[in-house]
């Protein structure tokens, strides 16, 4: 979920002058991924890769879905089948949000299982097929990732850019609302969802690292998650980039798409951090298993 945010080119440079040479990286970014969703596309990344895959770095997920449309279009039903029922609750439920937020997702989430479950939804397909797909996802491997990362656009990228160009008001309002020092609701449960993703990975062999992308929407909430994850396991690799105090560089206006994407200046500036930042997490710290060792996002 990071559209222009990672350029695995600039990754490997940063990560090769920082003392790491060798790193094939791939962006395996996805629009709009959830918790759930996570946990299904790292088993496939895993089960894929095997030996060629040294490195895997997850990135803080956005909630399950809040409205019933997003709970029973394609791409939801399938993530509402019962293999994924422990996957959504848990992600629900770690969610750094206030209880009753999380218990109306909870019910949005079971009406999306009934759906699936009783053939409505399949039903429908059958009788009133729609044309073309309703979410598809192309890889670019010119940039080794989805296609987004060559700017290809569409009518709601251009249509966010438009309006981020016409007002930065609120994007620069969150940002200096920003509170360095503050919190969210149910920081320890998230904290301990996120770190059991990790260990996961670590257990068998691989460097698994956890990234904050720099998003001035989230920064009511995100931050203080990775601040969290930190306090909890110092000797993983954080990034925690979704802090102004810290990283005003990528908060520069004009490097910005929208209120939520960096342009492919800031994304650079991003990226070389990203691979310099990764090299200095394994050269200084012990690696679980020295025969797998290195690289994908």
């Amino acid at each position: 979920r990071t559209l222009y945010h990672i350029i695995p080119d600039e990754v490997e440079a940063a990560a090769s002058a920082a003392g790491c040479p060798g790193w094939s990286v791939f962006n395996f970014g996805v629009q709009g991924l959830n918790g759930a969703e996570q946990d299904w596309l790292i088993d496939r990344v895993v089960e894929t890769g095997g030996d060629a895959l040294k490195r895997v770095v997850i990135e803080e997920t956005l909630p399950q879905p809040k409205d019933l449309a997003e709970a029973t279009n394609k791409r939801a039903r399938f993530f509402h089948g019962p293999g994924q029922y422990d996957a959504i609750v848990s992600s629900i439920w770690s969610f750094p949000e206030s209880t009753p937020k999380r218990a109306f997702r909870t019910g949005v989430a079971a009406y999306g299982v009934v759906y699936d479950l009783s053939g409505v939804g399949r039903a429908s397909e059958r009788f009133f097929p729609q044309p073309g797909e309703d979410w598809i996802h192309n890889f670019d491997f010119r940039e080794d990732g989805f296609a987004a990362l060559g700017e290809v656009t569409s009518d709601g990228i251009e249509a966010r850019r438009a309006a981020f160009l016409e007002d930065q008001t609120e994007f620069h309002a969150m940002i200096e609302n920003y509170d360095p020092n503050g919190t969210a609701p149910n920081l320890d449960a998230r904290a301990a969802y996120t770190l059991g993703k990790i260990e996961r990975l670590r257990a068998k062999g691989l460097n698994a690292s956890y990234y904050i992308a720099p998003n001035p929407t989230e920064l009511p909430r995100v931050p203080y998650v990775g601040q969290a994850v930190a306090a909890a396991a110092p000797d993983f690799t954080i990034m925690n980039f979704n802090q102004p105090d810290l990283y005003p560089e990528l908060f520069i206006t004009d490097e910005w798409h929208d209120d939520a994407h960096l342009l492919r200046e800031g994304a650079t500036k991003l990226s070389r951090q990203i691979g310099a930042d990764l090299c200095a997490g394994e050269t200084t710290l012990p690696v679980i298993n020295a025969a797998r060792e290195s690289d994908v996002q």
